[in-house]
Parts: structure tokens; sequence; C-alpha cells
């Protein structure tokens, strides 16, 4: 082709040194013709360059495709994979890990009443306020082995006690079990778990509580953790729930002492799912738009303990008490009661409790709540408050204020109280969880 460039060039060249006026007409029109062939010759190999050029482009991309999607391939085939779904996790075939975190900061002013002699610890300060790192807890679940294998472990560094962390100030193993599923919503946890009993003990922690933390009934009544074997059902309309545990107390106690461990600790707990799914009862509150709900619950517990055993918990060594509670979601409105019966230390005691919120805009929600305690001399509690849900549960600011009308049970330093003389508390908290 190159050939045939120069020799119609050499052939121009001649064409033009040579006179106008000695060149025939069929001379022009030769001239003519051969410089359009030498312009199509050029364009023609300025093609053939510029489609080579595109040719070793399109193979280098498709090399390059053809090498990541090898290596996606090979990923895939041992099902590895990573993201965020309900929490950060890893996945890599059967096995799964999850990572949870909970954490809670809050600000308390508390006015109790005047100092006098006869107020124990009334040498404090009539308005005590300040700053604390409320709940600061970390969760790692998921699947092993097959996924009908699951595990489950927490640790929390809370500032106060309540039902579930019994100490504060101190790193402590919350959740500590492993579950089995046998198909047909049938299940069986061991180890270190929340007791079936009350209806915020199906909360998985106090982030989904509708006021932040748990209510005054809780604290009063709850049973927190134990250590031992649940067997649970759930079906579409009811969930039963049976545990065998070490002993119900104060302390989370995960081995076995024949000092302390009761020779029966038997918690239970039914639920009559009337309308609804079992998801939405995981949160207290009812968000507008949500469909209605209504569930209706028992709890019972039974501790035998024997001479060698310590008196234990809020009721003592030996324990037959029921909860009965009823719970409806409204689709922007929420209504919880509860009723307790039972024993503290020999003396017969009762509960009870009222609780709601009311939704004024997709994300501001107003709540209250009325608690009797009736452990020797009665106590009263109220409280009220509001939620702004910045980004959900996960992320919400809190306040509310607490009144003890009447307050004989020392159980609310968690809540905002001090632990004597109160007049009421002023509680702001904001709450970061995934």
């Amino acid at each position: 082709m190159n050939v045939r460039i120069a020799s119609a060039s050499l052939v121009l060249s001649a064409a033009t040194v040579a006179p106008a006026q000695d060149a025939a007409p069929s001379a022009q029109q030769e001239l003519d013709a051969l410089r359009a062939e030498v312009a199509a010759l050029k364009a023609q190999q300025s093609s053939e360059w510029l489609d080579a050029e595109r040719a070793e482009q399109v193979r280098a991309t498709v090399a390059d495709v053809l090498a990541d999607s090898g290596a996606r391939t090979s990923f895939q085939a041992t099902g590895g994979s990573t993201g965020y779904d309900r929490g950060f996790f890893v996945r890599d075939g059967a096995f799964t890990l999850r990572v949870n975190a909970l954490e809670q900061v809050r600000f308390v002013w508390n006015n109790g009443y005047a100092r006098t002699a006869s107020v124990p610890g009334s040498d404090a300060a009539d308005n005590q306020w300040g700053f604390e790192n409320r709940r600061t807890q970390a969760f790692l679940s998921g699947t092993a082995i097959d996924p009908s294998w699951t595990y489950l472990v927490g640790f929390a560094y809370d500032s106060q006690f309540d039902p579930y962390v019994p100490l504060e100030d101190e790193l402590r193993l919350l959740y500590a079990n492993v579950s089995k599923s046998f198909g047909n919503g049938l299940s069986l946890v061991v180890g270190q778990m929340n007791v079936p009993w009350t209806a915020e003990s199906q909360l998985f922690n106090a982030g989904f509580a509708q006021m932040g933390d748990y209510s005054p009934f809780e604290y009063s009544f709850g049973i927190g953790q134990a250590t031992g074997a649940m067997l649970q059902r759930e079906t579409e309309a009811f969930r039963a729930k049976i545990g065998l545990y070490n002993v119900f107390a104060d302390f989370q106690q995960s081995s076995w002492d024949a000092a302390e461990n009761q020779s029966v600790a038997l918690g239970a707990r039914g639920e009559w799912k009337i309308a609804g799914t079992w998801d939405q009862f995981a949160r207290e509150s009812s968000a507008r738009g949500a469909q209605f709900g209504l569930v209706a619950g028992v709890g019972v517990l039974w501790q035998n303990g024997r001479a060698i055993n310590q008196p234990t918990g809020v009721y003592g060594a030996n324990i037959e008490a029921l909860t009965v509670d009823l719970r409806a979601d409204l689709g922007g409105a929420n209504l919880v009661g509860q009723f307790f019966a039972g024993e503290s230390f020999g003396d017969d005691a009762y509960g009870a409790a009222l609780q709601g919120g009311l939704y004024l805009t997709d994300t501001v929600e107003a709540f209250g709540s009325f608690t009797y305690v009736g452990m020797g001399e009665p106590s009263y509690i109220v409280q009220a408050g509001g939620n702004w849900y910045l980004g959900g549960d996960g992320l919400k600011a809190t306040a509310y204020v607490i009144v003890p009308i009447n307050q004989e049970v020392g159980l609310y330093q968690g809540l905002g109280l001090a632990t004597f003389a109160n007049n009421m508390s002023l509680v702001v908290q904001l709450q970061l969880m995934f």
C-alpha cells in the first residue's frame, strides 16, 4: 500500500512541475483521479490504525473484566461476604458473625428533700446533677457449623445497675449462650440468658425500651438473667418458653455452687399473639403506619431453696410469683399493662403498671407511665417525657421526668433517682445503637 502511495506521489509531483498550458484535458482528469486515490489510501490507512488501537483497548478491557469475574467467582465459591444488615456482618458458608452495639450517654438532675437529721445521707446537697455513660454494650452473634446452630455473646460496662446488669462500673458478661433449632419453631438455648418472665424480659436490651431504660416495674420485679437451659416453641399465634436455672439472684452466677444454687429455679412465660407479628413486639413503641398488634402474656417463677442456700434476689430463697401483661400496638400509639403477685422474703407482694406512648409527628413521641409497687409500704412512681427519633431506635434523644409520689423501695438509681428522699429527677439521654 505504501508503494502505491509513493508512486502516486511521484506522478503528482511530475505533473505539478509540468506547465499547466502543456497539459491536455485528459491529463488533468488523470491528475485529479490520482489525487483522489491518494487521499482515499491515506484515509484507509488511518482507519486501519485506529481500528487496531481500538481492538487493543478492547482486549485489555476484556482481560480486566475476566480477571475481576474470576476473582468474584472464586470468592463466591466459599460463600464469603461482608456488609451491614441489622449489624456489621462477615459470612463464609455456614459460619456468620454479626457485631452490634448500644451506647447511651445521659445527663441527670435530681432534686431531693431539704436536709434533715432523720433522712439517711441527708448531708448530701438537695440538688445533684451530672453526666454519665449509662450503657456501653457490645454483642457478637451468628451461626456455626450449620444455620441451625446459633450463638450470642454480649458484654456490658454500665454506670448504674439494672435487672440485667446487677453491678455498675465493671465489664460484665451480659449474654453467653448457644441455641439449636430443631425446626417447626422449636429450639433449645443453653448458657446465660434473659429469664422468660415479664414483658420487658423479651426485649434484647434497654435500647428497645420505650423510655430508653427499663420501667420501674421491671426494676422492682424483674429477674434479669441466669445460667441454665431453656426450651422454646414459637408458632404463628403462640410462643412459650420454659427454663431451668441455677438461681434467681441479684448477681450473675454461672458456676455450680451448692451454697448458692437452689434445688429448683424455674422460669416460664407464655404469650398469645391475637394480632400483628412477633417482630413488631421486639420494641415497645409503635410507629405511625405500623400494623395493629395485640399480645397477652403470663409469666411464672418458682424457686425452691434448701437450708444451705442463702436468701438472694428480690424475693428470697423461695419464690412463687406470677405476672400477667397485655401489649397493644396501635400504629402511632401503644399501651402496656402489667400486674405482679408473689412473695418478697416470705411476705406477699403486689405490683401494677400502665405505660403508653403517642407519636405527635413521624419522629416525635410522647410517653408516660404509672407504677405501683406493693412490697411493705407501697410506692407510687410517675414518669412522663418524650423521644425524638433522629434515626429510628438507632439514634434517638430521650428526655423525661420521674416523680416518686411515695418512694419506699430504693431500687431506682438506674432510672435517675437518688437512693433516698427524692422530689423528682430530670433525665436527658442520647442513644446510638446498631
